[in-house]
């Protein structure tokens, strides 16, 4: 991971850092290469010119942040669903609705709907 954030590091040796510690599938592997992502995003510039003329930017990037991020997006999506659906409810709107507009199960729209001391039927 030094390596890689050092001065004048290729494009190539990013690409084959990221594949390696993405197949480790540990945690504190993930964690760390986050870290060395955005140090390398940061620090060096030239990477992002490089992989762009190596034609991986983006299937590197896309495939890594998904690994790397995916579970904090969903997280989010998730969160903003849920925000959407209590706003609902709050105005008593019918849990079809909510369903439709939310994308969540009833189960959770009910569950928020307990949560927010509002009667369901």
């Amino acid at each position: 991971g030094i390596k890689i954030i050092g001065e004048g590091a290729k494009a190539d040796e990013v690409i084959d850092y990221v594949e390696k510690t993405i197949s480790i599938g540990d945690e504190n592997v993930r964690e760390n290469v986050k870290t060395v992502i955005g140090v390398c995003l940061s620090v060096n510039k030239k990477l992002g010119e490089e992989l762009k003329e190596a034609g991986k930017m983006d299937d590197v990037f896309r495939d890594t942040f998904r690994y790397l991020f995916e579970e904090d997006i969903e997280k989010a999506v998730h969160d903003d669903r849920e925000r959407v659906a209590r706003d609902m409810l709050k105005k008593n709107l019918p849990f079809s609705l909510i369903e439709e507009i939310s994308k969540l199960s009833g189960d959770v729209i009910r569950n928020l709907a307990v949560s927010l001391g509002i009667a369901v039927v």
